[in-house]
């Protein structure tokens, strides 16, 4: 991986995984007994703001652009939240032990305001976005 490449100067509110854990987890494996989800934040209208995930009311994680967040599952329903200045997104995602997805928090900001809401329709382009983007937590929720 190229240890110059460039991410937003958008800071985490928390610590982030180590490279050896990004390197892990960029590898988009299955892994046995746990449903794998990808929660990928990288959209070139999206460049500056902090916004807040939870997944089954666990978080929040806040996201910054150019991230992605590995959160392992066990197999059901699952309900997705996005908050942002009062705003808030919700996506109901459904997954099996040994199954990966991909879903994306798509923003864009301009001068007139700021927009985000939840995309799952395009696995590659989103593995791809994630590929790009820095790993910035891992939320254990399987067990």
């Amino acid at each position: 991986m190229n240890s110059k490449r460039r991410y937003p100067r958008t800071c985490t509110t928390a610590p982030v995984p180590s490279q050896q854990e990004e390197e892990q987890a960029k590898r988009f494996e299955p892994a046995p007994g746990v449903f794998t989800l990808f929660i990928v934040r990288r959209r070139w209208a999206d460049a500056v703001n902090q916004v807040d995930i939870s997944v089954d009311d666990v978080g929040p994680v806040t996201t910054v652009p150019q991230s992605f967040i590995q959160a392992r599952l066990a197999s059901g329903r699952h309900q997705l939240a996005l908050s942002w200045e009062g705003a808030q997104a919700v996506l109901e995602v459904e997954g099996v032990a040994g199954e990966v997805r991909f879903v994306e928090l798509a923003g864009s900001t301009w001068f007139w305001g700021s927009r985000y809401r939840w995309v799952a329709n395009d696995q590659e382009g989103a593995r791809a976005r994630a590929r790009a983007s820095r790993l910035i937590a891992v939320m254990d929720l399987a067990h």
